[in-house]
């Protein structure tokens, strides 16, 4: 019998061949080796398949934060000119005409709030680079004559009309700028994802103010998870995806919820009522 062989002679009538013990376990160890070796290096171009993509997305975050901060930054100087061509209006108010003086303060009041959007923007931005948290400044305020002034705004166009359903009055303490934030991108998206009429509720259920956004549509549960992925697009409405992720984030934050029920469509912002 040659032992250098994996098969060995043998005198066994037909069966002529018999296999070699010694030569079988070697090569049974050698494929071993060789298909740990792969699944080592499958694994290994795996991970690094994983951290090119991680990497990726770092990179496009920070990317996407970077242009945030410098549109941020470069708002400030056309704000602080159109400030200041406004001021010289001011004196001369009341000789203005009444439909002028109409558009002269939706133009205050809309560039007061682009302010205060510019000065939030970069609050939010620091708190994302930082511990994450947004610096919230509370305050304890009347919801009923707060919500009846945002939705008087949107009132004023010809485009946008929303309704105001409250029985009773509750107080919150909360930040009004983030809060008027949250309602309006509730609002916006009725608007751009849903159909007429849109709604704008108040109720007071048990210790908890409940804010809800109701409109036509019949938003399934699925794209509403869409909705909170950053950047997503949902539908063909001009936008990129960020409003209730934000809402959604800003909410968390403040101690409070966001629900989301159909039939019709309805998206609530739920927080403590305050004593």
């Amino acid at each position: 019998c040659d032992w250098s062989s994996d098969v060995c002679s043998s005198d066994l009538g037909n069966l002529g061949y018999e296999l070699n013990p010694q030569v079988a376990s070697y090569r049974s160890k050698t494929y071993l080796f060789f298909a740990l070796g792969s699944i080592l290096m499958l694994g290994m171009n795996l991970l690094r398949m994983m951290i090119v993509e991680i990497r990726k997305r770092v990179r496009a975050q920070q990317e996407r934060l970077f242009i945030l901060q410098t549109l941020t930054h470069e708002l400030r100087t056309p704000v602080s000119s159109m400030k200041l061509s406004l001021e010289p209006m001011r004196g001369d108010f009341e000789q203005l005409p009444q439909n002028s003086q109409r558009a002269f303060l939706r133009m205050t009041e809309g560039l007061s709030r682009l302010k205060r959007v510019i000065e939030a923007s970069t609050q939010y931005l620091k708190a994302d680079g930082e511990s994450g948290e947004i610096a919230f400044a509370k305050e304890k305020f009347e919801l009923r004559f707060w919500l009846e002034c945002i939705v008087e705004e949107y009132q004023l166009g010809t485009e946008n009309h929303v309704s105001l359903a409250t029985s009773a009055d509750a107080h919150v303490d909360a930040d009004p700028y983030w809060l008027e934030m949250c309602v309006r991108n509730l609002l916006d998206n009725a608007f751009k994802h849903g159909k007429p009429p849109v709604i704008l509720s108040l109720v007071v259920d048990r210790g908890e103010v409940v804010l809800t956004t109701q409109d036509g549509g019949d938003l399934e549960p699925d794209k509403f998870s869409n909705f909170l992925n950053p950047f997503q697009r949902a539908s063909r409405a001009d936008g990129l995806g960020l409003g209730l992720t934000l809402v959604h984030q800003v909410v968390n934050q403040m101690g409070g919820q966001l629900r989301f029920k159909t039939n019709p469509t309805r998206i609530s912002l739920v927080l403590k009522e305050m004593i």
